[in-house]
């Protein structure tokens, strides 16, 4: 048997072998006949590679249905704790303009962007009130000569900001009690910028961008004690930032997410089969440290699309969802798959988000019918559908304790246990 030079040949000969080796003789003419292809038995070449296929095959469904154990060693059943119904409706803060994308943070901060480029700050008090105020203070400013797609405060010092869009432009914001105002650009990536995010050092951010690259960015000086509560512009340019590396994907970046213990984060681009997981050195040095196939045998076929990324509350494990109506969890340790999320009506059009419970018993995922689709991790079963936006739903975010953020269009709604 010699290896065929494409793959339906590949396929015609293995089973030409077969029947070879079985003697079904004029079954084996006739497809030699029908497909166009002569078969030659090479002396000394390996028997039954048909059946090892094969075997190696079903060898590996074994395993993976093994490794469903492991969703259940690592998640415990539900307690029935998660976003069931809207706790208020923010209408009226936008001025009709579409919210792109939406934060929470756990001091009641929620940032939201908006297609007129502004950038919206609301306080949402803590623990939530019931009932809900009647108003939300609100404040707003605008930095970029076009919309904000992405925007992540600093993990240490809250008014320093990194904000990207659709001008191509990297912002690095000082905001203020009576003023926000830019203290560093970027003008590197080609086309939008569609995802930024801190690392937990705080010495490191990187972004993401249809021009099939990831950028690094790294603090070269100074960075000021962690326990200031705020930054001033000052400070930010003694930090002194550069962009250190770019790195190129086969396709437009749809995806990234980074690890909270480590400066550790994970890219997800079209048109390839591979999550790539790179780590960040103190020096601003990047390692590409390992990669993560996405097909279940370990193939290199591209069937769908990584959408989103992110890490379980516990580490242990990430979420990724996909254009083709599944969320696929895996094991971090390995990269095992470990579950698939059916349910929630998404398509190669879609730009579907979701995000943990912070207990990570519960997994909320945006859909096309415009509900938020809410699972139990461990079992996998569909538990509820929060209801009530009547256009795309376009970002999701989860902070606090059984508390949930969805936007849609110009409306934001909060979600809670009820």
């Amino acid at each position: 048997y010699k290896m065929a030079e494409n793959l339906d040949d590949e396929v015609v000969a293995l089973i030409c072998q077969f029947l070879d080796e079985r003697g079904f003789t004029d079954t084996l003419k006739s497809l030699q006949t029908e497909s166009g292809r002569k078969y030659n038995s090479e002396p000394g070449s390996q028997r039954g590679m048909l059946q090892s296929i094969i075997s190696e095959h079903l060898e590996k469904q074994k395993a993976l249905v093994l490794k469903t154990g492991d969703v259940k060693r690592l998640f415990s059943e539900g307690d029935n704790c998660f976003a069931k119904a809207c706790w208020t409706s923010l209408e009226a803060l936008t001025g009709g303009s579409n919210i792109l994308f939406v934060r929470l943070y756990s001091d009641g901060e929620l940032v939201f962007t908006t297609a007129d480029r502004r950038i919206y700050s609301a306080s949402v008090p803590v623990p939530l009130p019931a009932p809900p105020p009647e108003h939300l203070f609100t404040d707003s400013f605008s930095v970029s000569k076009a919309a904000i797609l992405c925007f992540d405060r600093h993990p240490i010092f809250s008014n320093l900001s990194v904000l990207v869009g659709m001008d191509r432009i990297v912002y690095m914001v000082l905001r203020e009690v009576d003023r926000s105002s830019v203290v560093v650009t970027f003008n590197v990536h080609k086309k939008y910028i569609i995802h930024c995010c801190w690392a937990p050092s705080g010495r490191h951010f990187v972004t993401t961008s249809y021009d099939k690259t990831v950028c690094v960015y790294s603090s070269k000086g100074e960075c000021p004690p962690a326990d200031l509560a705020d930054v001033t512009k000052e400070d930010v340019e003694g930090m002194k930032f550069e962009m250190v590396k770019q790195l190129p994907f086969k396709g437009p970046v749809e995806c990234v997410a980074m690890r909270k213990d480590s400066d550790i984060f994970v890219v997800g681009c079209r048109e390839d089969n591979l999550l790539h997981v790179f780590k960040l050195e103190q020096d601003g040095q990047v390692e590409k440290i390992r990669v993560i196939n996405l097909n279940v045998l370990e193939d290199d076929f591209v069937s769908f699309t990584p959408m989103c990324i992110s890490f379980s509350p516990d580490e242990k494990s990430i979420l990724v969802s996909t254009d083709r109506n599944r969320l696929i969890l895996i094991l971090w340790e390995n990269g095992f798959q470990l579950a698939n999320y059916y349910g929630a009506p998404n398509d190669d059009l879609s730009t579907p988000r979701h995000c943990w419970h912070p207990s990570g018993l519960y997994i909320y995922s945006t859909a096309q019918d415009r509900h938020i689709y809410v699972w139990e991790t461990r079992s996998g079963e569909l538990k509820h559908k929060l209801e009530g936006h009547t256009d795309v739903i376009v970002s999701a975010h989860v902070c606090l304790s059984r508390l949930a953020v969805v936007t849609l269009t110009s409306i934001v709604r909060v979600a809670s246990r009820q």
